[in-house]
C-alpha cells in the first residue's frame, strides 16, 4: 500500500500509529516484531493472515528512505493457464498488489484481448 493513495480512514489510522510510535518504544518495537498485532492493538483493525506488511526505522543520516518497486523477471515464460486465457480472448484484470480489494485502483489495469 502506498500511504499517498490511502484512504482517509486509512490515513486516520497511519497518523495514530505514526504518533504512538514517536513516543512509544515498546509499541514501537512491537510495530517492528509484530506489525499485525501491534497495528490492531492501535487501531482495532485486524490485518488478513495473508497480508503482508513490515515497518522499518529510518537509519540516522538518511534525509529518505524509498522502497523500490519488484523487480521483473524477463526471463519468466506466460503458464499454461496464463497462454490459454489470451488465445480464448478471455477478459483479465491485472491487480498491481497495493490495493486491498483489486478494485482496479490507479495503478492497476484491465487488460482485455478481442477474440
Amino acid at each position: 500500500m502506498n500511504i499517498l493513495d490511502a484512504t482517509a480512514e486509512q490515513r486516520q489510522h497511519f497518523e495514530t500509529i505514526f504518533k504512538r510510535a514517536a513516543s512509544d518504544t515498546k509499541f514501537r518495537r512491537r510495530l517492528l516484531d509484530q506489525p499485525k498485532k501491534a497495528i490492531q492493538e492501535s487501531t482495532g483493525v485486524r490485518l488478513p493472515d495473508t497480508y503482508s506488511i513490515q515497518f522499518i526505522e529510518t537509519p540516522k543520516g538518511v534525509d529518505a528512505l524509498i522502497p523500490l518497486p519488484e523487480l521483473i523477471d524477463e526471463d519468466v515464460s506466460l503458464t499454461v493457464d496464463e497462454l490459454e486465457a489470451v488465445a480464448g480472448g478471455a477478459v483479465e484484470e491485472w491487480c498491481c498488489g497495493q490495493c486491498s480489494d483489486c478494485s482496479i485502483c490507479s495503478q492497476c489495469s484491465a487488460l482485455t484481448t478481442q477474440t
